[in-house]
């Protein structure tokens, strides 16, 4: 089995300062491919087959939503897993990026931290994924004609445990009736139970009451192989704290084709969705700023013609008449707003 630091991966990027920052952070797996758009994405991929895709979203001519479905339509390609790199991502988006066959996203401005564990995360579920596949062709027809295949199906199901032992999400498995019959130990790190806690227990104990009807909806609906992604949904922790989860899930079925459960993965996203909420508040008040400032702008000039049209104005009126008390007591009024509209546009300045 090849490692990862093996693995072949593509970038697909047209900013060269994004491509320079990924190639650095990704420096020490042997193989990196770079293409500046999708054309080229496509080329490439057919010739060198790189076992992960990191794709922009955002680029001209053909976007990354467009260069993933071409690349799932080529039969060359069509399984290889594709992260998508993109700004902040709404409701919308995400659906789309999942429907086109992506199997996750990172927003930008991108954390390399976060980039290196999520690229570690799918390509180990990858290279397990291709083991597995090779050896239960293997193993499909000599099963039971010695001790050897017997040893090597251990093997496998021990280097999955491994992994699912190792990776930053929790893994889980439920039956039909929503009880847990396997939780990963990651569950300790995220929620704070010991995974012995939980087997036995209906998810729907860990989830928010308002999220109940929804999840379960999305659990009975599952009547293929194809599952469900990036389901958010809020999970009880062990000290009483809500966080928020991202869940994918297959169902998975007996010989007879009968649905046994359910099996997935949850990873915490709480962070991800305060960031999101702290830089949607922080486009709102540049709004408001930008607004205020260009109003600003705008009455200024009427204002300094209002101004000058008063002064020209008293020198016609006798000092003791209503229509001189009435142009002084307009200019300081327009002069009282003047200096108001000054001191807002010094504020709008300093952001």
């Amino acid at each position: 089995m090849k490692t990862i630091k093996e693995c072949k991966i593509m970038i697909v990027e047209d900013e060269v300062a994004n491509i320079d920052i990924l190639v650095r952070g990704l420096s020490d797996y042997e193989q990196l491919l770079t293409a500046d758009n999708g054309e080229k994405a496509l080329v490439l991929a057919a010739h060198e087959f790189p076992d992960l895709i990191l794709l922009d979203v955002g680029m001209p001519c053909m976007d990354g939503f467009e260069t993933c479905r071409r690349l799932r339509l080529n039969p060359l390609t069509n399984n290889i897993p594709i992260i998508f790199l993109t700004g902040f991502i709404g409701i919308d988006d995400k659906e789309k990026a999942f429907k086109t066959g992506a199997v996750d996203y990172i927003t930008k401005p991108f954390d390399i931290i976060e980039v290196r564990s999520r690229v570690a995360t799918h390509l180990e579920l990858k290279v397990v994924q291709e083991t597995l596949q090779k050896q239960n062709i293997i193993l499909e027809g000599k099963i039971n004609e010695n001790q050897h295949t017997h040893d090597a199906l251990i093997k496998s199901e021990t280097r999955y445990r491994d992994l699912a032992e190792t990776i930053d999400e929790w893994i889980w498995e439920i039956d039909c009736q929503g009880i847990f019959t396997y939780v990963s130990p990651k569950v300790k790190d995220i929620l704070g139970y010991q995974s012995a806690e939980l087997i036995g227990k209906s998810r729907y104990e860990l989830t928010l009451k308002d999220d109940i009807p929804r999840l379960k909806s999305i659990f009975e609906q599952m009547t293929d192989y194809n599952g469900f992604t990036a389901v958010e949904n809020s999970c009880l922790c062990k000290n009483g704290s809500f966080i928020v989860m991202e869940s994918r899930g297959v169902p998975y079925f007996d010989q007879k084709g009968i649905c046994q459960g359910y099996r997935g993965v949850d990873r915490d996203i709480s962070e991800r969705k305060r960031t999101e909420s702290v830089r949607l508040h922080r486009q709102k008040i540049e709004s408001i700023l930008e607004l205020a400032s260009a109003v600003c702008q705008e009455i200024k000039q009427p204002l300094t013609h209002i101004i000058d049209y008063s002064e020209t104005l008293k020198q016609y009126l006798a000092p003791a008449s209503t229509g001189y008390d009435t142009i002084i007591k307009l200019r300081a009024e327009v002069e009282h707003i003047s200096n108001l509209s000054r001191k807002l546009d010094r504020i709008t300045s300093y952001q």
